[in-house]
């Protein structure tokens, strides 16, 4: 995603300034490599990019809804889902390929991390 969003080939590099974290400025520049990198970009580029992408994989869009509660068992998980102001909706998404634990679930298209 870094290309499309820097318009760059060239990969982010690591931050090995300065870092906020939790209101504390961190110097990055004491450890041997940066877990941390860096990509400005105004917010409505990124999610111009996003769309994009979205659109490309297929996905719908979906503004105005609202995550009230995520609930994970063996099989899935369930988002309790609201849209404006209407009553709630639970969508269901089962673990990616059936695999418990696989990490993440597919749900209206998109990769869930859970």
């Amino acid at each position: 995603m870094y290309e499309p969003l820097s318009g760059s080939l060239e990969r982010p590099q690591p931050n090995s300034a300065c870092f906020m974290f939790a209101a504390m400025s961190r110097d990055l520049g004491l450890l041997n490599s940066s877990p941390v990198f860096g990509l400005a970009a105004p917010q409505h580029h990124i999610v111009g990019v996003l769309e994009e992408r979205a659109r490309d994989l297929g996905v719908g869009r979906r503004r105005g809804h609202r995550v009230g509660a995520v609930t994970q068992d063996e099989d899935a998980i369930t988002l309790d889902v609201t849209e404006g102001t209407d009553t709630s909706q639970l969508w269901r998404a089962r673990d990616e390929e059936g695999e418990p634990g696989s990490g993440f679930a597919h749900l209206v298209g998109w990769l869930i991390p859970v």
